[in-house]
């Protein structure tokens, strides 16, 4: 599956979540891999409405913490025809899942699950 979004190719779906859903991609002119969300479960069909969440995503752009992916583009797409397509871009984190680590044989401590359990 590879779509266009605004500037960055899809390549592959990471996850899904409350908000939309997350693709590795690349930007047209890079081959560097970026993570972007599609903002597709949200409704920003009208004008105030998608105001209000690029908004939302300008704020959370200036946010930084080592747990928060920084924010490094707002894209808004259709914003003639009132469709309101919204998604942001991230850096892409390359991780194998914790059930990928278990598969693998791999052990890990009580405390790191404790830890990972807390999360």
């Amino acid at each position: 599956m590879v779509e266009q979004f605004g500037q960055y190719w899809l390549d592959e779906k990471l996850g899904e979540g409350d908000m939309g859903t997350v693709f590795k991609a690349t930007h047209h002119s890079t081959p560097d891999a970026l993570a972007v969300k599609v903002l597709n479960k949200i409704d920003a069909s009208g004008t105030m409405r998608r105001g209000s969440a690029v908004e939302v995503m300008e704020v959370a752009a200036t946010l930084q913490h080592p747990r928060l992916h920084p924010i490094r583009e707002i894209i808004e797409l259709d914003t003639d025809t009132g469709l309101g397509h919204l998604g942001i871009v991230m850096p892409y984190a390359a991780r194998r899942s914790l059930a990928d680590v278990l598969a693998g044989g791999r052990r890990i401590s009580e405390k790191a699950a404790l830890k990972i359990n807390a999360h």
